[in-house]
């Protein structure tokens, strides 16, 4: 048998969990517009918390919970279809547009994020200081996309899915 911990009425997608498991993030729409909400326990059918709302974070995606709990990363797409990152705490407050991109990941010592770029038609990974939004570092270029980026557990090294290869392979 399986256990619903969301409600089988309303969208909800990308769970993240707390760093010590009592509860986990996630967008749904079961406040209305979608947002990125955080379940009060772990139990299904957990109460739920707005973090962020749509009229400030547009179409959220991509939530992902910082190491220490207090902040979350996300996504979001405005209504020009461009894709921005941006940060909030947990409990709303010190909402942060970081800039262009998609699908950040927290090093595991929280001090940076790891997230996509599209440049010149290609998406590249970067890093980024996600308190102030600065040190902007591009880990990737070239004529191939990088995408999910995954830290190591010693916040030194980023994995990521790369089609890098792919024309040469054709051949």
């Amino acid at each position: 048998q399986r256990t619903f911990y969301t409600s089988a009425n309303r969208f909800s997608f990308a769970p993240t969990f707390m760093p010590d498991g009592a509860s986990y993030a996630y967008v749904s729409n079961a406040t209305g517009p979608f947002s990125v909400v955080r379940a009060l326990t772990a139990a299904p059918n957990a109460a739920v918390a707005v973090i962020i709302g749509s009229d400030a974070a547009p179409n959220p995606s991509h939530p992902t919970i910082s190491p220490d709990g207090t902040r979350v990363a996300f996504g979001m797409t405005n209504a020009d279809g461009s894709n921005t990152i941006g940060t909030v705490g947990i409990d709303g407050s010190r909402f942060t547009v970081l800039g262009e991109g998609r699908e950040p990941s927290w090093s595991p010592d929280g001090k940076q994020l790891a997230f996509v770029r599209n440049v010149n038609g290609f998406d590249h990974i970067y890093l980024i200081d996600p308190e102030k939004g600065v040190r902007l570092v591009e880990l990737t270029n070239g004529s191939f996309d990088a995408t999910s980026p995954c830290w190591s557990p010693d916040s030194q090294f980023v994995a990521f899915s790369s089609n890098r290869g792919f024309e040469e392979a054709k051949r």
